[in-house]
C-alpha cells in the first residue's frame, strides 16, 4: 500500500497526523488509528452544529453590517448635500447683504446730492430773475419733491411701455419658411 505524500493533520493537536493510502476503500490498521479516526469523526459532528450557528449569526451580522453601511453612506451623503447648501446659502446672504448695503450707500449719496439739488432750485428761484412766474417755479418745485415717491411707478410705466413696443416686433424674421 503507497502512502500520499502529504499527511493530515488532526485538528486540535498539530503534531499529530494521520497517513492516507492511496486506495480509500482498504483499512490497514498499522496505517490508521480507527480509534483516534472515531474520535475525531464524533468531535467533528458534535461541532458542526457550533459552526452552523455560528455561520448564521455571521451572515445575519454580515446583513446587518452593509444595512448600517448603506445607511451610514446614505447620511454622509445627505449630510453633506445639506452642509453644502447651508454654505451656499450662507455665503448667497453674505454677498446679498453686501450688495444691499452698498445700495444703501448710494441711496445715501444720490439722496443726497438730490436735496442738495432742491436747495439750489429753491435759492435760484429767488435769486435769479427769470421769464417763468412764481406760479410755474411752484408746481416745478412741487413736482421736483414729489418725483422721488413716484418714480418707481414711472420707471414701471416706462418698462411696460418698452416691453409692448418689443412685443409688437415680428417673431422669427429671419427663419426659412
Amino acid at each position: 500500500m503507497g502512502l500520499v505524500k502529504n499527511d493530515v493533520s488532526l485538528p486540535g493537536n498539530i503534531s499529530q497526523t494521520i497517513q492516507l493510502d492511496n486506495n480509500p476503500a482498504t483499512f490497514d490498521t498499522s496505517v490508521y488509528n480507527i480509534a483516534a479516526f472515531n474520535t475525531i469523526i464524533s468531535k467533528i459532528i458534535n461541532i458542526i452544529p457550533n459552526y452552523t450557528v455560528l455561520l448564521s449569526e455571521y451572515s445575519s451580522l454580515f446583513e446587518l453590517y452593509k444595512k448600517y453601511n448603506d445607511e451610514n453612506e446614505n447620511y454622509d451623503s445627505t449630510t453633506q448635500k445639506q452642509f453644502t447648501t447651508i454654505l451656499k446659502n450662507e455665503r448667497n446672504t453674505y454677498y446679498k447683504e453686501q450688495g444691499i448695503e452698498s445700495l444703501h450707500s448710494y441711496y445715501y449719496w444720490l439722496l443726497i446730492v438730490y436735496i442738495m439739488i432742491i436747495i439750489v432750485f429753491v435759492i435760484s428761484m429767488f435769486v435769479f430773475p427769470s421769464d417763468w412766474s412764481i406760479m410755474k417755479k411752484i408746481i416745478l418745485l412741487l413736482v421736483l419733491i414729489i418725483l422721488p415717491f413716484g418714480s418707481s411707478y414711472i420707471m414701471e410705466g416706462i418698462i411696460r411701455l418698452g416691453y409692448g413696443i418689443y412685443n409688437l416686433l415680428p417673431k422669427n424674421a429671419y427663419l426659412d419658411a
